[in-house]
């Protein structure tokens, strides 16, 4: 008995959620037409109903009822053979997509040529303005590093390292090993 009496608690529960809960949560605003649409509307613009995908019904309707145009299998690449017959409620209307020439050539190499020669002068004017600009800032950097490096060497200059003679600062002074190191 106890589970009878879940079971419908669990079906109020969800039913009251479902009635006033989610309505919550809808969307609000204008609608989007498709309220409005009929099947006429979508027919028209989508080749592909019960009708034309049904085989069965498409049979029945060239051969049992012999329909004029009688109703044809809708299939993908092919919608264009589908005729309209208000009658049986098919408002599809196509023309044959556009037939591919074989013979013709797959690329337009005069076209590639001139588009690869304007990428060309594009690409070298780009090189050259971000050669310029690689130019002006590397002598800058320079004459920032010549300035510093200057002043480190004036600092060098002033200290006075062990081991190093007076005469030359760039070698070590030699002086006769002494008498305790032989």
């Amino acid at each position: 008995a106890g589970c009878a009496v879940a079971f419908f608690a669990h079906i109020l529960l969800h039913t009251l959620a479902l009635k006033f809960v989610v309505p919550m949560f809808g969307l609000s605003g204008e609608s989007d037409g498709a309220d409005s649409n009929t099947y006429q509307d979508c027919s028209r613009r989508i080749a592909c109903s019960w009708f034309s995908a049904n085989p069965v019904y498409c049979l029945r309707s060239q051969y049992v009822y012999q329909h004029n145009p009688p109703c044809v299998y809708c299939i993908p690449g092919k919608e264009h053979l589908i005729e309209v017959n208000e009658d049986l409620g098919l408002y599809f209307n196509d023309c044959p997509a556009k037939e591919e020439d074989y013979d013709a050539p797959h690329v337009d190499v005069e076209a590639m040529k001139d588009n690869l020669k304007e990428l060309k002068g594009k690409a070298s004017q780009h090189f050259e303005d971000m050669k310029g600009k690689a130019t002006g800032q590397l002598e800058e950097l320079k004459g920032k590093a010549s300035g510093h490096f200057e002043q480190l060497q004036g600092q060098m200059s002033s200290w006075r390292m062990p081991g190093f003679s007076a005469s030359s600062s760039d070698e070590p002074s030699k002086a006769a090993p002494s008498e305790d190191a032989k």
